[in-house]
């Protein structure tokens, strides 16, 4: 997968599955990520992997987690959370 260095993904689904593996995925590739799951915990572990990921590889990656509950909040988080670490 080709440098992802400033690039911004919102990941839903992000603490298992399909979502994490694209959550390691683009980490390892240097995106700067916004993480959204229904699992608390799974999803602070895996962004506490991303991190040992990121710091290892040496990329300019960041992990950010959105809060999603209510769920109808959960756009206005996003863009909360974009707008603080420049996501767009």
């Amino acid at each position: 997968m080709r440098q992802l260095n400033q690039q911004t993904a919102i990941i839903t689904g992000a603490s298992r599955g399909i979502g994490r593996a694209l959550a390691l995925a683009l980490g390892r590739a240097g995106a700067q990520l916004v993480l959204i799951a229904r699992s608390s915990a799974n999803l602070h572990s895996v962004a506490a992997e991303l991190k040992l990921i990121i710091d290892a590889s040496g990329t300019l990656g960041q992990v950010v987690i959105a809060s999603h509950h209510p769920l109808e909040a959960l756009p206005m988080n996003v863009m909360h959370v974009c707008e603080l670490h420049r996501c767009m």
